[in-house]
């Protein structure tokens, strides 16, 4: 008899702890399920990054080509403006050296054409500092 007691009451505990047992994994399940989603997300937010990423890299390797095409195209253009700018002054010193007296039309021209020095200079001037300037963009 009392072993029928002491028998009835481990079955009892045992029963209890398979009941409590039974409820912990049903809730593993639900956690288990929850994980499953929450690495799903993970991973799509992982593609989406690295496609973020690879955007960016090919954005800033234009930006890069399109500023070195920029610079080269500055450069050249002032090449030829300090050509031009040259040309021009050696012409002004020929036209101030003849001193010859020209009729009105003619005087109006040179004036003209000392006005374009100046601005080809002014011009040059401004190149120069937009060079310079993506130069230290770089």
């Amino acid at each position: 008899m009392v072993f029928d007691i002491i028998l009835s009451v481990l079955l009892i505990g045992a029963m209890s702890i398979g009941v409590v047992i039974h409820f912990k994994i049903q809730k593993l399940e639900v956690l288990k399920d929850e994980i499953a989603k929450i690495t799903t997300n993970l991973d799509v937010s992982i593609t989406k990054a690295q496609d973020m990423i690879d955007f960016a890299r090919s954005s800033t390797h234009r930006g890069t080509k399109d500023l070195e095409s920029a610079v080269n195209r500055g450069s050249i253009v002032k090449d030829e403006l300090a050509f031009l700018v040259e040309n021009a002054g050696k012409l002004l010193t020929k036209l101030d050296q003849s001193k010859i007296d020209l009729p009105a039309k003619k005087r109006r021209k040179q004036k003209l054409e000392s006005d374009i020095i100046l601005n080809t200079e002014s011009a040059l001037l401004e190149n120069k500092k937009m060079y310079n300037e993506l130069k230290n963009l770089r």
